[in-house]
């Protein structure tokens, strides 16, 4: 696995063909392998046919957010459901050991991407503050995406703390 094709996605294809329930039995290195296999197969699918279904590919990816989050890879969680365009799902897999590096990772993210991607992520870290409380940080990033509606919650909610 250490040779990668871009063409052939050898491990992606096997993997959706295997009958075995869990991708992630096979290690670390296997689980990284499949998820830049997962973003290469994403954008050449939504390029070359944007009519064929990426089900498979968000299926198998969230598959792997659980691992990846669990053995310190925040930053190939992240980076994996960016790239299908799914950052709003992070907040679901989040527990109390790893929000605090995953949400700094994606603030960190957002100087790097276009304005559609930095409201996206700016949006995914301000739910994940709010979901452990951490109102004030929630209230700094509705300010900063500008929503009205966003630091109007916040602030009522922080009253009621």
């Amino acid at each position: 696995m250490t040779y990668s094709d871009d063409e052939s996605l050898d491990s992606l294809k096997y993997r959706l063909l295997s009958p075995t329930p869990s991708p992630t039995d096979w290690g670390h290195e296997y689980v990284r392998h499949l998820a830049s296999e997962i973003g290469i197969a994403f954008n050449k699918r939504t390029v070359d046919d944007p009519e064929k279904p990426t089900d498979d590919l968000l299926n198998l990816a969230k598959q792997l957010i659980p691992f990846l989050l669990s053995h310190n890879a925040e930053p190939d969680a992240v980076d994996l459901l960016s790239e299908l365009d799914s950052i709003a799902l992070l907040p679901d897999y989040v527990d109390e050991l790893t929000w605090e590096r995953v949400v700094a990772y994606v603030v960190a993210c957002v100087p790097l991407l276009t304005q559609d991607d930095d409201r996206d992520f700016l949006i995914c870290a301000r739910t994940i503050y709010k979901k452990y409380g951490k109102l004030v940080e929630a209230m700094t990033l509705s300010i900063r995406l500008d929503n009205m509606e966003f630091i109007e919650h916040d602030f009522a909610h922080a009253k009621e703390e």
